[in-house]
């Protein structure tokens, strides 16, 4: 096994994949909940939660884009697959 070096690539392609389609779906269904909530299909306090799904959303893309999980770095592990 390789050393591991902090600040490089640490996911795989692989990995980014999982994490790009796992970002965008989450984004995608904070949108869509957004969205009920304006057409009053839902009451308004489900609003408070998008937070959630948003930012793994956003944390996730990142991740995808920069090759780099914070997680991975912390344990200090790669996961090039």
């Amino acid at each position: 096994m390789v050393e591991y070096a902090p600040g490089v690539c640490n996911i795989g392609p692989r990995g980014r994949i999982e994490r790009a389609a796992f970002g965008v779906a989450a984004i995608v269904f904070a949108v869509g909940l957004w969205h009920l909530v304006r057409l009053n299909a839902l009451p308004s306090w489900p609003i408070l939660l998008l937070f959630f799904p948003l930012v793994a959303g956003f944390i996730a893309v990142f991740e995808s884009f920069f090759g780099f999980c914070v997680i991975f770095a912390r344990q200090g592990v790669y996961d090039l697959r």
